[in-house]
C-alpha cells in the first residue's frame, strides 16, 4: 500500500488499539477519510478495503462500515508492532531447480533490507493448486507479511504462480516479481525487476558490428524455443543491422554440427551460444578436435556462469549484485517509492566481459 493509503489504515487501526472506536462502532467512509487526510477518494476507499480484507472492519450495504465484533486485541497488537517487517521469499532450495546467480542476487538483497529493518524469510513455492496457494497466501497474510518476493527457478512455480491471480492478489502487501526475461508479464498490479535478454542480445550485436565480423552463426541446442534465446538472437540481429548491409546470423542447433562447420571453414567464424552450457560443450568438442578458440574461431555467449568461469568465456553478464541492491531499496523504499499507488516497473541491462574467447576490435 502507499502512504496515503497505510497512513489512512494505521489512524483506524490506533483509534481501535486507543479503544476510540470500539467493536461494532461505525468508521467514517472513504470519502470522508480521504478528505481528512487530503488525499484522493481512491486512497480512502483502498484503506477501508484493505481494513475489511484483514478482518478487522465489515460492511453493512446501505448502512456503513463498522469496527468487527472478531477482532483481536494481538490482531490490533500484530499491526502496531512496526519492528517486525518480514519480507518472504519464494524460491527453490532444490540444487537441481537452481538457478546459478540467484544466490548472489538473494545475498546482496538481504543485506540491503537487514540494513533498514527488514527480516528477510525464505519460502518454498507452495503446491500449485487451488487449496495449497489460498492456504499459503493465508498463512502469510496471518504472519504478518510486509511484502512478497516471486524469484525464478527451473522448475517454473513462478510462471504458475503468475497464472493464478484470483488467488494472487489475496496477498495484503506489495508483491515483486523477478522475471530474468523468461516471462511475458500477466496484467496485475505487481512490481517487477526485469533483465532483458533482447538488449543482451542487441549490446552483443553492436560490438560485433563494431568489430567487422562477418560470419556469425547463433548456436542453441535447444533451438530458439525458450523465450531467453528468441530474444538474444532478435537482438543480435537487430544490432548487427545499420546503414551497409549487414551481416547474416545463421542459426545451428546442433553441437556436433556447429564443430564441423567451424573446422571445415576456410573463413574465421564468430559463435554466439545461448548458454553458457553450449558454450562449454562446443568449446570441449572442438578443443578434441584440435580447433582452438580463439585462433580458429571466437566465441561469445551469455549467463556468466561461475561454475565455467576456467573456460575464460566472454560473456554478457547479468548484473545479479544490481538486482539484489535495487530490489532491496524498491522493497524498502530508499528509491522508487510513490505516493500514488502505482507499481514499480525497472529493466536492467547486462555488463560485457572480456575474456579469453572474444577481444573487441575497435
Amino acid at each position: 500500500m502507499n502512504k496515503q493509503i497505510k497512513d489512512i489504515h494505521d489512524h483506524i487501526i490506533n483509534l481501535i488499539a486507543a479503544k476510540k472506536l470500539q467493536p461494532g462502532d461505525r468508521i467514517p467512509s472513504g470519502e470522508e477519510l480521504a478528505a481528512s487526510f487530503k488525499t484522493g477518494r481512491m486512497n480512502g476507499h483502498r484503506a477501508v478495503k484493505e481494513l475489511e480484507n484483514e478482518g478487522i472492519v465489515k460492511r453493512s450495504r446501505g448502512l456503513g462500515t463498522f469496527v468487527s465484533s472478531e477482532v483481536s486485541p494481538s490482531a490490533i497488537q500484530q499491526f502496531l508492532n512496526p519492528s517486525e517487517k518480514y519480507i518472504h521469499l519464494l524460491y527453490s532450495f532444490r540444487d537441481d531447480l537452481i538457478i546459478h546467480w540467484n544466490d548472489r542476487t538473494i545475498s546482496i538483497l538481504e543485506s540491503e533490507l537487514n540494513r533498514k529493518g527488514f527480516s528477510l524469510i525464505h519460502k518454498e513455492y507452495p503446491d500449485i493448486d487451488t487449496e495449497s496457494m489460498s492456504e499459503f497466501i493465508k498463512s502469510l497474510n496471518v504472519a504478518g507479511s510486509s511484502g512478497l518476493i516471486l524469484f525464478p527457478e527451473y522448475a517454473g512455480k513462478l510462471d504458475e504462480m503468475l497464472s493464478h491471480p484470483e488467488i494472487l492478489m489475496r496477498y495484503r502487501s506489495d508483491i515483486y516479481v523477478y522475471n530474468t526475461g523468461h516471462l511475458i508479464m500477466p496484467e496485475m498490479p505487481l512490481n517487477c525487476i526485469a533483465l532483458s535478454p533482447y538488449n543482451d542480445g542487441f549490446m552483443v550485436g553492436r560490438i560485433l558490428k563494431r568489430s567487422g565480423q562477418q560470419k556469425i552463426y547463433f548456436l542453441s541446442s535447444r533451438s530458439l524455443e525458450p523465450k531467453w534465446a528468441l530474444d538474444r538472437y532478435h537482438g543480435i540481429v537487430l544490432g548487427l543491422s545499420g546503414e551497409k548491409e549487414r551481416s547474416v546470423v545463421k542459426l545451428s542447433s546442433k553441437i556436433a554440427e556447429m564443430a564441423d562447420i567451424i573446422k571445415k571453414s576456410e573463413e574465421h567464424i564468430c559463435v554466439i551460444t545461448a548458454s553458457d552450457r553450449d558454450a562449454v560443450a562446443l568449446l570441449d568438442m572442438t578443443a578434441g578436435q584440435g580447433v582452438k578458440c580463439p585462433e580458429h574461431f571466437e566465441l561469445i555467449s551469455f549467463d556468466n556462469n561461475p561454475n565455467f568461469r576456467t573456460y575464460n568465456i566472454t560473456t554478457a553478464a547479468q548484473p545479479v549484485e544490481k538486482v539484489g541492491t535495487i530490489l532491496g531499496k524498491m522493497i524498502s523504499g530508499s528509491h522508487y517509492q510513490t505516493d500514488d499507488g502505482d507499481t514499480i516497473q525497472v529493466t536492467l541491462r547486462s555488463g560485457f566481459i572480456e575474456r579469453q574467447t572474444f577481444r573487441i576490435k575497435y
